[in-house]
């Protein structure tokens, strides 16, 4: 069997250890992905982790046991600092209905206003503003879908054809 490590922590441990703790007690598992505080990294190891369930056809095979004792991972992160305003502005507007599927929220929030998610049609990692000719208010599956879908750019298209506010923002580098 071939273990790769990716996590510092695990460095210290006895290959024994490791080997309990991703492949189960009898070696068989095929869950062999090690935890990660890493997003993009987080994704890889899942897609990996699929793929080798399929593989080796895992619906026969015992779960992961997962981890009874989660750590946590210090680290920083950037994020854009966003306009209140802008993002009050466009739920009003929706009026509690998506703008990309035009159905009404999910549900509501704890303080009784419809939940629905405000997307930047250009990204600000993009290049794009935060301004409302770039936001829309969508429920989180057409947030989901306009940022993971495979039919994203056509949805995209559409919200742009749709709503005569926006504004169709080129894409540059941001620093």
């Amino acid at each position: 069997m071939k273990l790769i490590v990716r996590s510092p922590e695990a460095a210290a441990m006895q290959m024994d250890q490791l080997k309990a703790i991703f492949t189960g007690r009898d070696g068989a598992s095929v869950w062999t992905e090690a935890p990660t505080s890493d997003d993009e990294e987080l994704h890889e190891r899942v897609a990996n982790a699929r793929r080798k369930a399929r593989r080796s056809s895992a619906k026969g095979k015992r779960p992961p046991e997962g981890q009874n004792d989660v750590k946590r991972a210090r680290g920083s992160s950037e994020r854009f600092v966003r306009d209140p305003n802008v993002i009050a502005w466009v739920l009003e507007q929706a009026a509690g209905s998506c703008d990309a599927c035009g159905d009404k929220a999910p549900f509501q929030r704890d303080d009784g206003e419809p939940y629905l998610e405000v997307h930047h049609v250009r990204p600000l990692a993009e290049g794009g503003t935060d301004t409302v000719d770039n936001a829309v208010a969508c429920c989180p599956d057409c947030h989901r879908h306009l940022h993971h879908g495979t039919g994203r750019g056509m949805l995209r298209q559409s919200l742009l054809e749709r709503l005569g506010r926006l504004k169709d923002w080129p894409q540059k580098p941001i620093a």
